[in-house]
């Protein structure tokens, strides 16, 4: 199970890889010069790039030391790590909602309505799907 996991791992951050250098190419050979979409392609696709190559030297690392992996496996797995990541999770989400609100009014008095409005639609959104989620699980659980 966890050999699996590693090389599905290994398989996805190889897929990141390829897709990072392929928008890296394009935005090499084929967009124009001083470009806003170029610079932006060359943003995510070296995030995209840094992000599958991490992926493929800890998943081979993984791969070659299995007493790693099966360790990792375990601690990812642990109750008190998944209690901190959901606990990190919701604190999170908060304070982005706290601050889109303030954003949202700040903006508002500096005379853009547009933008604020969209930051309202998508502070509400966001509201509406954290209570369905909410009454979901407390059904559920």
């Amino acid at each position: 199970m966890i050999l699996k996991n590693r090389k599905h791992s290994l398989t996805s951050s190889i897929v990141i890889t390829v897709v990072g250098i392929s928008g890296l190419l394009y935005a090499i050979f084929w967009l124009p010069r001083d470009n806003y979409q170029q610079g932006l392609i060359y943003g995510i696709t070296s995030g995209l790039l840094l992000t599958g190559i991490i992926g493929i030297i800890y998943s081979i690392y993984l791969l070659r030391h299995p007493e790693k992996a099966k360790e990792a496996s375990i601690q990812k797995d642990e109750e008190r790590t998944q209690f901190i990541r959901m606990k990190t999770a919701s604190s999170t989400s908060q304070l982005v909602l706290y601050a889109e609100a303030l954003a949202c009014l700040i903006i508002g008095f500096m005379g853009n309505k547009e933008i604020s409005m969209v930051i309202a639609i998508i502070l509400l959104s966001q509201l509406a799907i954290a209570t369905i989620f909410s009454t979901y699980y407390s059904k559920k659980h």
